[in-house]
């Protein structure tokens, strides 16, 4: 029997299994997929242009990364800390934003 978390409302299924029924995250993640998700369940949320950069940029490095196109020396060059420093900021502002809005969604069901 599947494990299931139980609000006042429906059951749903545990992350573990759901992700084994579908496959919500893959190496290519970005905004664009992030809208297509959370609109999906009728969340509303605007990822700024900065932030929808930053994860194309990671996005694309990652893929280069796994396929063997890139080497990380490759990947990294022409980023200084600042530049990493300001790219990790605008990811992790969006997803404490996306976090919060899915958490919101799920209290009001």
């Amino acid at each position: 029997m599947a494990e299931c978390v139980y609000t006042d409302v429906a059951p749903f299924p545990s992350f573990e299994n759901y992700t084994n029924v579908e496959n919500v995250f893959s190496g290519d993640l970005d905004a664009r997929k992030i809208d297509i998700i959370m609109n999906k369940y009728g969340i509303q949320r605007s990822i700024s242009k900065k932030s929808r950069n930053s994860f194309l940029c990671i996005k694309n490095k990652r893929n280069g990364l796994a396929h063997g196109e890139i080497s990380f020396s490759k990947a990294s060059q022409g980023y200084s800390i600042y530049d990493i420093e300001s790219i990790k900021k605008h990811i992790l502002y969006s997803l404490k934003d996306i976090s919060m809005a899915a958490d919101e969604y799920i209290k009001n069901i």
